[in-house]
């Protein structure tokens, strides 16, 4: 996309197949990975999991007996996590949120901008559970990291309302808006990711750290994707 929406698009959003292209592109993705997982049986999606599922030990592995067995570079599992999920249900539910938040986000970047803002909240929660879990070997897989980013991004312009348009100015990042709502957030992601909740259940725990490196990568740098460049003072 390269221009801002019209008028009437912001009035009234469009159905789901009017959604930004790069997004529903991002959510084909995770599709067709999941799928390619789920049918080429269980040692292709061993294979998946060990070269493009998080390790962080693959990534801070600096003596090689670990990396050497890995088909691609260690820190391209940085990004390639995001397009692995666990099952269905963390599929769908990745999706349904991207779907959600991407698209708010999306319009109000552009394409690029929007595919920079997914590498840098991918990466950034990918780093932030390698650091706190450096000699780990259990696998971080999914895109909720990005997804987490792309709502701490929008919480610099959708909290001014629901009809918020979608060039207004960005709220500050230390408004008591923004950083009420991140508290909240915030909190809440770490009471689930320290009970284990999923949708499906309890039992199993979160990448809770994971999501708050995205988060906060989203929050803080959004303004360098923003094509407004203009906050409140």
């Amino acid at each position: 996309m390269t221009g801002f929406v019209s008028e009437n698009e912001r009035q009234a959003p469009g159905p789901l197949v009017n959604a930004p292209g790069v997004v529903l592109a991002f959510i084909l993705a995770f599709v067709v990975v999941h799928a390619i997982q789920m049918l080429g049986g269980e040692g292709n999606s061993l294979w998946m999991l060990f070269n493009f599922g998080l390790h962080p030990l693959h990534v801070t592995d600096t003596g090689g007996w670990v990396t050497a067995w890995l088909w691609f570079p260690a820190w391209t599992k940085l990004v390639t996590h995001a397009f692995l999920h666990a099952d269905l249900t963390h599929l769908v539910f990745n999706s349904l949120w991207f779907l959600v938040f991407g698209s708010i986000v999306a319009r109000r970047t552009g394409t690029w901008r929007f595919l920079g803002l997914f590498l840098l909240t991918t990466v950034a929660g990918g780093l932030v559970h390698v650091l706190v879990y450096p000699q780990s070997m259990t696998p971080v897989i999914g895109a909720s990291g990005a997804v987490s980013g792309i709502l701490g991004a929008s919480f610099r312009f959708i909290l001014r309302g629901w009809h918020t348009p979608a060039d207004a100015p960005l709220l500050p990042l230390f408004s008591r808006t923004v950083l009420s709502a991140a508290l909240v957030w915030s909190l809440l992601n770490f009471a689930l990711g320290t009970i284990g909740f999923t949708p499906d259940g309890f039992g199993t725990l979160i990448a809770w750290e994971a999501h708050m490196g995205g988060f906060l990568a989203g929050l803080v740098f959004f303004p360098l994707f923003d094509r407004r460049l203009r906050a409140e003072s």
